[in-house]
C-alpha cells in the first residue's frame, strides 16, 4: 500500500502487510516488534498465540508523516 492509499483509506486498522513497504521491512519483522511491544505506534495483538496483529491506520500515519 503506498503512503497516499493509506491517507485515502477509511479502514480504522491496517495489517502488517499493509505498511511494510513503508517501512522498509518485512511484516514479520512488524509482528516481531510488536510481541517486544517496541514500536512507536499504536497497535492491538490478539489471537491464543498474541500473532495477530492490527495497527490503528491514523497513529501509524502520525508516525510515518513525523
Amino acid at each position: 500500500m503506498t503512503l497516499e492509499q493509506l491517507k485515502q483509506s477509511n479502514d480504522i486498522w491496517v495489517r502488517p502487510e499493509d505498511i511494510n513497504g513503508l517501512l522498509g521491512c518485512n511484516a514479520q519483522a512488524i509482528r516481531e516488534q510488536a510481541k517486544a511491544n517496541v514500536l512507536p505506534f499504536d497497535f492491538f495483538l490478539s489471537g491464543a498465540k498474541q500473532h495477530r496483529i492490527k495497527i490503528k491506520r491514523e497513529s501509524f500515519l502520525a508516525f510515518i508523516e513525523g
